[in-house]
């Protein structure tokens, strides 16, 4: 498809078939790969002036970078993504770019950020998908256990698992049942 819109110069579907490359090898976990893709993607959006694939293209760089441990990049791109999400009063990408950065500082120890991250997702309330959902819930876990909360640990892992169990997402439950695998073991 890529090869074709080049014919074309149609930046706008150059940019989505580059993002759906990213995405296919972010899944198979080939982020430096994904994240030559997500560069293409965003740079034709950026041309073409397309926000909706500027949005996704900053975000999966975002992830591909923090997968790469490239935190300061991500760090970037992954604000990026808000403050653009704000600008238009994108309440998903917003979610998604949040989350992510949530998950970007517990990586790096910088738990009170961590914390501040989630919180804002978790504000967001009914307006997140069972996506963020378990991905807020499992990152509240991860952040719990770390800091010896097993109870609170528990609490939101089995959340994070019962949302991903409803929602048959694999690599959510196996992600929230390690988190409570662990929480358990240690309480």
């Amino acid at each position: 498809a890529y090869q074709f819109f080049l014919t074309t110069e149609n930046t706008l579907e150059q940019s989505k078939a580059m993002n759906g490359l990213g995405l296919i090898h972010l899944a198979q976990h080939e982020y430096a790969k994904a994240a030559a893709k997500f560069e293409t993607c965003l740079k034709q959006a950026l041309k073409g002036n397309h926000l909706s694939m500027i949005l996704r293209g900053y975000l999966n760089l975002g992830i591909a970078q923090s997968e790469l441990f490239l935190y300061q990049e991500a760090k970037r791109n992954l604000q990026k993504t808000a403050e653009l999400s704000i600008a238009q009063q994108d309440t998903t990408h917003l979610a998604m770019s949040y989350n992510r950065l949530g998950k970007v500082y517990f990586d790096t120890k910088q738990l009170d950020s961590a914390a501040y991250f989630y919180a804002q997702v978790e504000k967001l309330g009914d307006r997140l998908s069972q996506w963020e959902k378990t991905f807020l819930y499992a990152g509240k876990a991860e952040l719990a256990l770390f800091q010896k909360k097993y109870a609170e640990a528990i609490q939101h892992g089995l959340v994070s698992y019962e949302v991903a169990k409803e929602m048959n997402a694999f690599w959510d439950m196996q992600r929230a049942s390690r988190i409570l695998s662990d929480a358990y073991e240690s309480q």
